[in-house]
């Protein structure tokens, strides 16, 4: 689970809590609760875990997030994304568009996208596996401003189909290892951003064959992902015999 996910979880109680009740409140929590889904350090409550908890996270977030509450025994165990978006020609015929889950750092991201007329964005939503890749694979760029509660997804998916990633600061897109992709492509959420990321945007859609190759590396991580995923495994066994 991410850290993020259990802050909220905390505050929610989300074993009693309907879903219907969670999205009611979910902007009072915003503004009542920033600790869930800001990016500053985190702190456990309290209450101890037991000596022999085994802590397993998916994310380099995670692990310095218990490094800050002084634990150092724990084991990654990541995941990897599903094969058919392998089975998809990476480099296919590209469209000067720009793809974003609209669930992800949503007001941050229209704000952007009002300050982008000229540029096409297309929300990924109300898609099938088959429709997502079909959507992702002709965007020449994959932007995502939300919170990162862990080593998301989509990002990775859009790498792997050969789009340049622009992503914000916080959680996991912080470090350097969950999202292993340049600098200049994350930016702080901040209006004053706004030309930079246009600017950034305008480059990856008109000198995208240039621009890709940033993004090589990181797709290579992903493709390997499966098989670290297997070891990681293998050594969990190992660790409790």
């Amino acid at each position: 689970m991410s850290v993020d996910n259990y802050f909220l979880s905390q505050c929610l109680r989300l074993d009693i809590i309907k879903l219907g009740i969670i999205k009611g409140i979910r902007k009072w929590i915003q503004r009542k609760c920033m600790v869930v889904f800001d990016s500053s350090p985190r702190y456990l409550p309290l209450r101890k875990f037991p000596n022999d908890i085994i802590h397993l996270v998916q994310s380099e977030y995670a692990a310095e997030f218990l490094r800050k509450n002084h634990i150092y025994d724990f084991l990654f165990l990541t995941d990897y994304i599903n094969d058919d978006f392998f089975s998809y020609p990476r480099y296919s015929e590209k469209e000067n568009v720009v793809v974003y889950n609209p669930r992800k750092g949503k007001r941050f991201t229209e704000r952007l996208i009002r300050y982008c007329p000229d540029i096409t964005f297309i929300p990924l939503e109300n898609l099938s596996r088959k429709e997502m890749i079909a959507t992702i694979s002709k965007a020449k760029v994959y932007i995502d401003f939300g919170n990162h509660p862990g080593k998301d997804r989509i990002p990775r998916e859009a790498a792997v189909l050969g789009c340049c990633i622009i992503t914000g600061k916080r959680g996991s897109a912080s470090n350097c290892i969950d999202v292993p992709i340049p600098s200049a492509y994350k930016f702080d959420q901040s209006i004053f951003n706004l030309r930079k990321i246009k600017n950034t945007l305008e480059k990856c859609l008109f000198n995208y064959d240039e621009c890709i190759g940033d993004f090589d590396s990181y797709a290579s991580i992903i493709k390997n992902e499966k098989t670290v995923f297997i070891e990681q495994i293998e050594q969990f066994v190992q660790f409790i015999k």
